[in-house]
């Protein structure tokens, strides 16, 4: 069954491959076919020899929309919107078919002056006036102020109150704001985004009680507030009446914001009096003043609250109230001028684009046939772009652009917060939307616009889409005769490559046969070429049945050139097939190259000279001259053309303007029609020669000697090999490659000099030269030997005060100093300062010695640790300019040291006594004090460990001041002994060496049983558990993933950590009679040292329940035999029911108790017993428990049950 399975499993794997092969193949072959054509084209096999006569399949690629490009008036497309149609358009400009989402931003400002007659005719008075805290139960008649008019004041309330009137007083004027007048006709539409309102007044009131005309006992009245202290009863304030008004008189300048309706009203501006009126100060006027306004977000609330009657009109109202207080009996209130001077109110609104809203551009397409064609794929192509970021335009996140087919939503979309700025692919390779494609319906397409958020929008946003295709491949199935064809170009037989390569401007005749299945020419056929220019018909000729056609290459571009020949008639097997004609230039060639009248491609010249070019440029095909060519000289700071004489191009240049050295040029012609031709020559322009003359103080020569601080006069006469001087050269004295100094050019004669001092050279010998260069001349070079002679000097050596002569010896230790003195001075004694003196050898380069000029002398002191060399050899040298070296040696014999060496082990002196035991796993930390007899390290010195194949640098720790060294034991030691030598040296100090035994140990880890202790006691066929762990003793904790064994009479077995807790397990079952001894062991590693631990185990019948044991015993036995042996199982059941049991079991019940009961140790100390009351020691035999078991039963029940038995026991 499992192998038929796995036949069909791989039958199917095999023809699910050849599936997929085919299906790639056809896909590949589609792909070829279709990429080249967008309009609906026939394919068939290129090779036409596997063609079937009954039925073919032709393969149509067809471009199912019209006017990709949106080409205006694009007839076929149309738009559709939904949703909020005033938030989108369609447009079609430039190629593009646009979706325009219609954003807005209008700002209404108006500034009113009301001072000025022309403003105020907006505003007219309310003839109910209104307030904040409007009561429609007071009569508006009877509220006016005395005075309400427009003046050159602005908007004007005068009032006067006296006793018994009216103590409200409210007057205010309306202008009610059309939005259609702001290019509005909805403000639903648009959302305010900002506002701000200001408005301005004055006020001008009576403060203090005056006498009228009336006389002295009349008087006018006069405005009480609550800062007065008195009111204005028309006596002496002293003496008058305390204020004790709960409000006072005060005015309200308000604007209001409403409905036509006056339905919804709220108060955004207002001032309210307090002060006004007051006596003292006396405040009775205020000029310029601003009403507070309310926070632009409550102006936007009351604006659009205002606007919900018909989202077109809202009224401002401007106003006055006047509340008049009466004060005491005669109360009277004169209110002057009060007036609203000024009015701006300006908002910001957006066009609010509704969520929801769609517009699209669709098209509606032919239909496909499902009894006549198959569709293969559909795939849809568009290009997009979005005018500017939209998100940052629109804030919209989830608006997006939708393909409906057919009605269809495909599964796609295209996020438009990702849409490009410039046009690029909606998709690379296009959407397949082959299965939204139904047959025998009008194929629709629709690109929708889906706005998906709610947003404001302050402009428009344009997403544009172009190059929509919609690509359908399907196929149709016909049956036809099959044809044939063969292809001739130029009267050669092309049939099979297809392929024919031609000079520009010849003709190429191409010839067609097109034949039936027999070989017969098929006359009044359409065959037809496409790639040459328009599709023409080629000529049939039915004398020499060919079809003809005869194409120009003049009217072909260079290089190949594609064609198409379709040859098809009714009922005829249609042939297309591809020619490529390869069109190529004209060969040309450089011929004749003459440089200077000599046939070569590569001149040496100088600087200056004139150079020829002549050449021909040739047909190659002809041999004949091309004239009118253009022929360039082209490289490095040279282009050059070349002129026409004759059969000939010629070119002359100067080599003023080329670079010295090798020039690689390249000689180009070309000539429409005809190939480049170059050829590359090479001009090496060389240096012109020079020469040049010396002289020091006038005399021709290159060496001369002088004495310090003498002036030299050297002079230079630098001419070309035509022996003319060269003016405005570079000539300069050199000391190898740095420059001492410049010339100077004279004349009369034509010359250079310079005059230079000795002191600027040193003493001996000075080799100088004389550089002389000009751009394109050869560089000039005169070497000149100048010897300046030094002055003498002397020199003293003092080692540690004392004077030496050279090559003496001087003994020090290794911790003692030497003092090195010098003294160097001319031969009159004076000492000669800023000298250099220095000392080298024994590890020292040139070490400076120190001047102290008060002492006249140079000093340095050495360490004898400097020194790493017992015999040292130094070297004094004192040189300074312009006077004589001194060199003197001397010897330095250092004495070793005293050293001592420790050794810690872990932190542990182990000096005395270097031996250490370790756990393997551990780090051990070796360190070595290595000092000299002051206590302190020896420095630079090498300690090293030794042994055991390692050689180990010990280094030295800065922060704990000795070496240190730290041993991974588990790599780099064994276990057992490992001995080692530490080796200490330092320079001039004693080596110390210390011999290391390390004794590495494997880690110990102890069995430990966790239920029972090293006895188990229990009785047969009872089941017991078994459990230790691991500890380390080493390190604490237990150890996990070890192997854990146990060996015993019955085999081995194995200890199980199924919980990973560290505790080994077994449970053992059905174990008989008697005393084992259980063995467990452990594998930890080779990092790990596991001792075996013991158990006993005891087992034990009890005497009462031996009977029932027994039993248990032989069912078990019976129990476990196959079906097969039931027979002999109901015969041994009836000899033991029937003869042996009843005697059996006596019998063996009474060996038992005087014999079997005990363990095998027991009997043999009980028979040990006995025997001490004989005179001689008997012969001890232990018999073991199965064996005086098995000798009793073959006594009592024969020897074949008795086996039986045993061997189930066992």
């Amino acid at each position: 069954m499992k192998i038929k399975r796995r036949i069909r499993k791989l039958l199917s794997l095999i023809v699910l491959s050849v599936i997929i092969l085919s299906f790639i193949t056809t896909s590949l072959f589609l792909i070829n076919s279709f990429s080249t054509n967008k309009t609906s084209t026939m394919f068939k096999n290129p090779n036409n020899q596997l063609k079937s006569q009954a039925s073919y399949e032709i393969f149509y690629s067809k471009e199912w929309l019209e006017d990709n490009s949106f080409n205006p008036p694009a007839s076929a497309w149309n738009n559709l919107s939904d949703g909020d149609t005033s938030d989108v358009n369609a447009s079609l400009l430039g190629g593009e078919g646009r979706f325009e989402v219609l954003g807005e931003q209008h700002t209404f400002n108006e500034s009113w002056d009301l001072t000025n007659p022309q403003n105020q005719t907006d505003w007219e008075l309310d003839t109910q006036p209104k307030w904040a805290y409007y009561d429609p139960n007071i009569d508006p008649n009877n509220i006016y102020p005395d005075l309400k008019e427009k003046n050159s004041s602005g908007l004007c309330a005068s009032h006067y109150w006296e006793e018994g009137a009216d103590q409200i007083a409210v007057v205010n004027w309306n202008h009610t704001v059309n939005m259609n007048d702001y290019g509005v006709d909805s403000m639903l539409d648009y959302n305010i985004t900002s506002a701000s309102l200001t408005a301005s007044f004055y006020a001008k009131v009576q403060a203090t009680v005056s006498e009228d005309e009336g006389g002295s006992n009349e008087f006018t009245g006069a405005i009480d507030v609550l800062t007065d202290e008195f009111i204005d009863s028309g006596v002496n304030d002293s003496n008058g009446q305390p204020f004790q008004g709960q409000t006072g008189d005060f005015a309200r300048f308000f604007v209001l914001i409403s409905d036509t309706e006056y339905i919804n009203h709220e108060e955004v501006a207002y001032f309210q009096s307090s002060t006004l009126g007051q006596d003292i100060p006396e405040i009775d006027e205020i000029s310029n003043g601003m009403m507070i306004t309310d926070s632009e977000e409550d102006l936007i609330s009351y604006i659009n609250n205002a606007l919900q009657n018909n989202y077109i009109n809202f009224t401002i109202s401007v106003g006055i109230y006047i509340k008049c207080e009466d004060n005491f009996a005669q109360d009277a209130d004169n209110w002057t001028l009060l007036s609203i001077t000024g009015l701006n109110l300006t908002f910001t609104y957006k066009k609010i684009i509704d969520k929801g809203t769609t517009l699209s551009w669709q098209q509606t397409g032919d239909q496909i046939n499902s009894s006549q064609y198959s569709i293969i794929n559909a795939t849809l192509g568009f290009e997009y772009k979005v005018d500017q970021d939209w998100l940052n335009a629109t804030n919209s996140l989830n608006s997006e652009l939708r393909i409906i087919i057919n009605g269809s939503q495909y599964s796609e979309t295209l996020e438009l917060r990702n849409a490009p700025t410039s046009f690029q692919d909606a998709k690379t390779g296009g959407f397949d939307i082959t299965n939204l494609i139904n047959y025998d319906v009008n194929i629709s397409l629709s690109i929708q616009l889906y706005l998906a958020d709610e947003f404001d929008l302050e402009q428009k946003v344009t997403v544009s889409i172009d190059n929509v295709s919609l690509l359908i491949w399907y196929k149709e199935e016909k049956q036809e005769q099959t044809t044939d064809y063969s292809l001739f170009m130029n009267g050669n037989d092309r049939t099979f490559s297809r392929y024919y390569e031609v000079g520009i401007n010849e003709l190429v005749n191409v010839s067609f046969n097109y034949k039936n299945s027999t070989g017969g020419f098929i006359q009044n056929a359409s065959v037809i070429l496409q790639g040459y220019g328009a599709p023409q018909n080629l000529d049939e000729d039915a004398q020499k049945e060919l079809y003809n056609i005869t194409i120009d290459t003049a009217l072909l571009e260079f290089g190949e050139s594609y064609f198409s020949i379709s040859a098809s008639k009714f009922t005829y097997e249609t042939i297309d097939i591809d020619i490529t004609i390869n069109v190529v230039k004209r060969n040309s060639s450089l011929e004749n190259v003459e440089l200077n009248q000599i046939p070569t491609t590569s001149i040496s010249l100088d600087w200056n000279d004139e150079l020829n070019i002549t050449l021909s440029y040739n047909d190659t095909l002809e041999n004949s001259f091309i004239a009118n060519a253009t022929v360039e000289l082209i490289g490095t700071g040279i282009s050059e053309v070349f002129s026409e004489t004759g059969n000939q191009y010629n070119l002359t240049i100067i080599l003023n303007n080329i670079a010295i050295g090798p020039n690689f040029l390249t000689i180009s012609a070309s000539k429409e029609n005809y190939s480049i031709a170059t050829q590359a020559i090479t001009i090496t322009v060389n240096e012109k020669d020079t020469q040049m003359e010396v002289r020091l103080n006038g005399t021709t020569t290159t060496s001369k000697t002088y004495n310090y601080l003498d002036i030299i006069n050297f002079t230079a006469i630098y001419e070309d090999s035509d022996s003319n001087f060269i003016s405005n050269a570079t000539i300069q004295l050199r000391n190898g490659t740095s420059i001492l100094d410049n010339f100077s050019e004279l004349s009369s004669p034509d010359r250079y000099e310079l005059l230079f001092a000795t002191t600027g050279l040193v003493a001996g010998a000075n080799t100088l030269s004389i550089y002389a260069k000009k751009d394109n001349y050869s560089i000039s070079v005169k070497n000149i030997f100048i010897y300046v002679e030094e002055i003498g000097t002397k020199l003293k050596l003092f080692l540690n005060e004392n004077e030496k002569e050279a090559n003496e010896v001087e003994r020090i230790t290794v911790s003692q100093s030497i003092n090195i003195t010098i003294q160097y001075t001319d031969k009159s004694d004076n000492h000669l300062t800023n000298a250099t003196v220095y000392i080298s050898g024994a590890g020292f380069t040139q070490d400076n010695l120190t001047e102290y000029p008060l002492q006249e002398r140079y000093t340095k002191i050495l360490n004898g640790a400097d020194f790493n060399q017992t015999i040292n050899f130094l070297t004094v040298y004192a040189k300074i300019d312009n006077y004589t070296a001194q060199i003197i040696s001397f010897v330095v014999e250092i004495i070793e040291g005293n050293s001592f060496c420790e050794l810690l082990l872990d932190g542990v002196n182990k000096t005395d006594d270097p031996t250490l035991e370790i756990t393997i796993n551990t780090i051990l930390n070796i360190s070595v004090i290595y000092t000299n007899q002051s206590g302190l390290h020896i420095q630079n010195s090498n300690i090293t460990l030794i042994g055991e194949g390692l050689s180990l640098d010990i280094p030295y720790n800065n922060s704990k001041g000795f070496n240190i060294l730290l041993i991974n034991t588990s790599e780099q030691l064994s276990i057992g002994v490992n001995l080692f030598t530490i080796v200490a040296e330092g320079t001039n100090y004693q080596t110390q060496t210390i011999d290391l035994r390390l004794i590495l140990r494997r880690i110990n880890i102890q069995i430990n049983p966790i239920i029972h202790n090293e006895t188990i006691s229990t009785t047969p066929f009872h089941s017991f558990e078994i459990s230790v762990v691991l500890n380390n003793t080493d390190f604490g904790g237990l150890l996990r993933n070890a192997t854990v064994t146990f060996s015993w009479a019955f085999g081995v077995g194995f200890l199980n950590d199924t919980d990973d807790d560290g505790i080994f397990t077994t449970t053992l079952t059905g174990v008989p009679q008697g005393t084992y001894t259980i063995r467990i062991s452990g594998d930890g590693g080779d990092n790990y040292d596991i001792e075996s631990f013991n158990i006993i185990v005891s087992v034990i019948i009890p005497e009462e329940t031996f009977l029932i044991t027994y039993l248990t015993l032989i069912a078990n036995y019976l129990t476990a035999q196959e079906e097969t042996a039931s027979f002999r199982r109901g015969l041994i059941i009836s000899i033991v029911a029937g003869v042996s049991v009843g005697a059996g079991l006596t019998s063996y019940l009474l060996i038992y108790r005087l014999y079997l009961r005990y363990p095998p140790e027991i009997r043999r100390l009980r028979k040990f017993r006995k025997s001490l009351k004989r005179k001689n020691i008997p012969d001890v035999k232990v018999t073991s428990r199965k064996e005086g078991f098995r000798s009793t039963l073959n006594q009592l029940l024969g020897r074949e049950f008795q086996t039986k038995v045993f061997k189930k026991f066992k």
